[in-house]
């Protein structure tokens, strides 16, 4: 089997249209971290077959994509809430660490 990599991936899409679709694609392809934020997991050779496919739903000229590769090793560090519920652990998701996190405020209270 080959040595696994996660890729961070941020994106600022301009056309509300093909960020709609993007959207919808990588959501299912990757793990959501926050808004326009993901996490994939995979080989080089799945890699090259997301990558393939990522720069066929971009428009290169507007469109703005950063990824960045680490290995599977690496923790990640949360500061505030994590992108999924308390308790929630993903089989295979990178070490990560959770230094604080935010309680949501109830809407009525009111904080003086």
């Amino acid at each position: 089997m080959k040595r696994q990599h996660w890729y961070l991936i941020a994106y600022d899409i301009r056309q509300p249209k093909r960020l709609s679709r993007l959207q919808r694609w990588i959501k299912g392809q990757t793990f959501a971290l926050q808004e326009s934020v993901y996490l994939f997991v995979g080989n080089p050779q799945q890699w090259q077959t997301f990558k393939q496919s990522l720069e066929k739903k971009i428009k290169k000229t507007e469109d703005d994509v950063r990824v960045y590769q680490f290995s599977a090793n690496s923790e990640l560090a949360f500061y505030g809430n994590t992108p999924w519920p308390n308790g929630v652990h993903f089989s295979g998701y990178p070490p990560h660490q959770l230094y604080f996190q935010c309680i949501p405020c109830h809407p009525t209270l009111q904080i003086e």
